[in-house]
């Protein structure tokens, strides 16, 4: 069957993993089930039971951030089966063809001999196709049939061939704009639309970021043979105070950038890009008392994370019910839940 995404990244309400399958099986404290890492807490438990099933999923992404196919096939009863990968945008749609379905030999100028698809390299497992939404109509026709009828007819062929896949689909574009502008076939768009799952930006769920920052980390060790523990403090608050335009790749490039210059085992701010240095903070308004100065850095630490109190927490390194009190006390007033 099949599944399909438009793309943000993690959250702790259940949306979904970033990454699933660790690099050359590494296994880290945060393991979840087996082949899957559990990068979003409750997510896994959320999304597992779609998962190992056939239904079609949805997934729809912010621009810029890894979609969690690995970890749907590896919470499913095909994780033993190949998973495949093909960027339906990347590719013109006379080579495309081609790539999903295979060819003949004859079949085209250059085509000397068979040549098996990515349909038929993924038999039994799970296939993902990127940017959905920039295939062409006449493509989409021989994708609704292959979603249908379970069978596909490679380039010059004469006859069916019966497949056993499961189709995970992704986009960043609006489906339901596309199909309206009749760009998108709506049989095909409800054919892949019936689990759909979002993908936030990582500004929205920041408290993700811990689980993040030790993954990569964890994947760096492994790959290059150092045992760096992690960030600072003062790191996990910076990095808990940025916005992350770049979502989840942002911060596994700067985890890189910050691996390569760590010398003692720990990340400080030093190891950090420059666009990520601590910045001087704007001077307070002149005889601001000190209770003043307190109140406004909570405040916009406070605005920062969406007003949410366990990440503002844990940007500020206090706890959670240390911050409840100072509001308390200082009097700063928070929107209502």
């Amino acid at each position: 069957m099949s599944c399909s995404c438009n793309t943000g990244a993690i959250s702790p309400t259940g949306r979904m993993l970033v990454q699933g399958v660790r690099a050359r099986g590494v296994r880290s404290p945060h393991r979840g089930p087996e082949g899957v890492d559990p990068l979003a807490t409750p997510t896994v438990v959320t999304c597992q039971r779609p998962f190992d099933r056939e239904n079609a999923i949805d997934l729809y992404r912010d621009w810029d951030v890894t979609p969690p196919q690995r970890a749907i096939h590896s919470l499913s009863y095909r994780k033993a089966k190949p998973f495949i990968a093909v960027n339906c945008g990347a590719l013109p749609e006379s080579l495309l063809e081609s790539e999903l379905f295979g060819h003949v030999e004859g079949a085209f100028t250059g085509a000397t001999k068979d040549r098996p698809g990515r349909f038929r390299q993924a038999e039994g497992g799970t296939i993902f196709l990127d940017e959905i939404g920039d295939v062409s109509p006449a493509l989409q026709v021989r994708l609704l049939r292959v979603l249908q009828e379970r069978e596909y007819e490679p380039v010059g062929a004469g006859a069916s061939v019966k497949t056993d896949v499961r189709v995970v689909c992704a986009t960043n574009k609006n489906l339901e704009t596309l199909m309206r502008k009749e760009k998108f076939r709506q049989d095909l768009y409800y054919r892949v639309n019936v689990i759909r799952v979002h993908l936030p930006p990582l500004r929205e769920r920041k408290e993700d970021i811990p689980l993040l920052i030790d993954h990569f980390i964890d994947r760096l060790n492994h790959l290059r043979g150092r045992d760096v523990a992690g960030v600072s403090a003062e790191v996990m608050a910076r990095f808990m105070a940025h916005d992350w335009p770049g979502n989840a790749r942002e911060l596994e490039n700067a985890i890189e950038h910050a691996f390569i210059l760590c010398r003692n085992g720990l990340i400080d701010l030093s190891c950090l890009p420059e666009p990520l240095q601590p910045k001087e903070p704007d001077a307070p308004p002149p005889g601001s008392t000190l209770a003043e100065i307190e109140a406004r850095l909570i405040y916009e630490a406070l605005r920062r994370n969406q007003w949410k109190r366990q990440v503002t927490a844990r940007e500020l390194g206090i706890d959670k019910t240390t911050l409840w009190r100072k509001i308390k006390k200082l009097g700063i007033k928070v929107p209502e839940d």
